[in-house]
């Protein structure tokens, strides 16, 4: 019997070192979606107390938000106008309250984070694993917290390290599936969150209603 030999090509299933702080720089589009979706009013305040290259400001300032953002280290462009980042801990940042706190932060950290934002803000989004809502530990935390919903991205967004990719890198389509969920202030327990999609190829609503 001719039993086939296993390829020899090299996989890419790692084709980056993991960042010693968790720092991973989401797809833009993630939160132009969620803004999009969500029509906050414009001219609220929003802060990302784990902003890393400022994704999240970015795309907060494009949907008419007032936004913010901070760090542990300064991970932003060096010409970022003054007073719009500042280094602190999360911990410092979420001290004072925000209409809305949103981020992309170190999974490891991402309850405590979590929680602290809820203080903070009243409507609160954060980017984290879509398992999150299936595994027990994690989802009997997320079902006693006051979640409203919970978006699905869909095609999975491409993570890329904070400090880039090494010479000779290329950066694949994503490999894990995340979904950004959503608490507002007053609301009692997860259990009736709202589940939805937020697509990548899909147009802003102000312009699909002109086509």
């Amino acid at each position: 019997m001719n039993v086939p030999l296993a390829s020899t090509k090299p996989r890419n299933s790692r084709i980056f070192e993991r960042h010693p702080e968790n720092w991973y720089v989401e797809e833009a589009w993630c939160w132009d979606r969620l803004f999009d979706k969500l029509k906050f009013r414009p001219g609220l305040d929003l802060i990302d107390p784990c902003c890393g290259k400022g994704t999240v400001v970015d795309a907060a300032l494009r949907a008419g938000l007032r936004a913010w953002g901070s760090d542990i280290v300064p991970r932003w462009a060096p010409d970022a106008p003054a007073g719009r980042y500042a280094v602190r801990d999360f911990r410092v940042a979420l001290q004072q309250p925000h209409a809305i706190v949103a981020s992309n932060p170190p999974f490891d950290h991402a309850e405590e984070i979590v929680e602290a934002a809820l203080i903070a803000g009243a409507v609160v989004c954060m980017l984290l694993p879509a398992t999150w809502a299936h595994g027990d530990a994690k989802g009997r935390w997320l079902q006693h917290t006051p979640m409203t919903n919970v978006f699905a991205l869909t095609p999975r967004p491409k993570m890329e390290p904070g400090l880039g990719l090494l010479p000779g890198q290329k950066l694949g389509g994503g490999t894990k599936d995340f979904s950004i969920y959503v608490w507002s202030e007053g609301m009692v327990g997860g259990n009736d969150a709202r589940f939805g999609w937020l697509r990548r190829d899909d147009l802003p609503d102000d312009l699909a209603a002109l086509i």
